[in-house]
């Protein structure tokens, strides 16, 4: 037998054993198991379902201040909602996360909420001084609660300064880019 002829037999073995390898893999991970209760289930765990803001079990948003105050000792009202959308098995919890030259002067930087259902919406409301125009602060408020042996929750944020933040900034910028990419084409057209 020839060196070409063997190495096309290697080759096809090689082959072969990595199909089995991946055959008997997707087997195994697709062949319904049976569980210590008696009822099936698959190897595999299912993808876990998509979550975003609006289809979350827990929704936080940070309303924008109807003013912020252009002095830093002046004080201003930041106001959190918190709403549930299921049911949760105990207490909903808070957190503000207060920033670094912010000063908290009324308000609970953190607590939990009882009582709340599905459906439900919790106001919370905190006072501080240094939130201003003059500089870029960002606070957030971040909130839990379990549901069965999981805890899920979620966050918001707002800024002293939103003209700032890429959100403000983004549009202005892709507008630029097409306007000198269109100069850019012109130019290359002439």
């Amino acid at each position: 037998m020839s060196i070409n002829a063997k190495s096309n037999t290697v080759k096809v073995i090689a082959c072969f054993a990595v199909g089995l390898v991946c055959g008997t893999i997707t087997k195994a991970y697709l062949t319904p198991k049976e569980d210590k209760s008696g009822t099936l289930s698959f190897a595999s765990k299912a993808p876990p379902l998509e979550m975003n803001k609006h289809t979350a079990p827990l929704k936080v948003e940070i309303l924008q201040p109807e003013r912020i105050p252009d002095n830093e000792t002046d004080e201003v009202e930041i106001v959190g909602r918190i709403a549930l959308n299921q049911n949760f098995t105990g207490n909903i919890q808070y957190l503000w996360d207060i920033p670094e030259g912010v000063k908290l002067v009324e308000g609970q930087r953190e607590d939990s909420l009882s009582g709340l259902h599905a459906g439900q919406v919790a106001e919370v409301k905190i006072r501080v001084t240094g939130f201003n125009k003059s500089q870029q602060h960002a606070i957030s408020l971040s909130s839990s609660g379990p549901v069965g042996d999981q805890r899920l929750g979620n966050s918001a944020i707002v800024v002293s300064r939103p003209e700032d933040t890429m959100e403000s900034v983004a549009p202005v910028l892709v507008e630029e880019a097409a306007q000198q990419l269109g100069e850019a084409a012109g130019r290359r057209r002439k």
